[in-house]
């Protein structure tokens, strides 16, 4: 009988391999379009110029398409360390 535990486990380890799988099929994916496409191919589908690239002052379509696609950002570095507070005691200066 499995544990709570075990489930939960077995339930994040199922959702990493499904995120490593579609990690895996959209590079797949990116070659192919590559192989076949060619850049200008691709900048055509993706209605870029690959001389001018996109316009920075139509934001209707950049918030499409950032709707579409996502975010071209990275997301921030994850914290290493763990980062503790250790207080520090006040000194109360006394003046004679």
């Amino acid at each position: 009988m499995h544990t709570r535990r075990d489930q939960q486990e077995l339930r994040i380890s199922k959702q990493f391999r499904s995120l490593e799988v579609n990690k895996i099929e959209t590079q797949n994916k990116i070659t192919m379009q590559l192989t076949f496409l060619g850049m200008e191919g691709i900048a055509e589908h993706l209605m870029v110029d690959l001389k001018k690239g996109l316009d920075s002052k139509d934001m209707t379509d950049l918030e499409d398409r950032d709707g579409y696609f996502g975010s071209n950002k990275r997301p921030p570095p994850e914290i290493k360390g763990k980062i503790t507070f250790v207080p520090f005691p006040f000194l109360s200066f006394q003046t004679h």
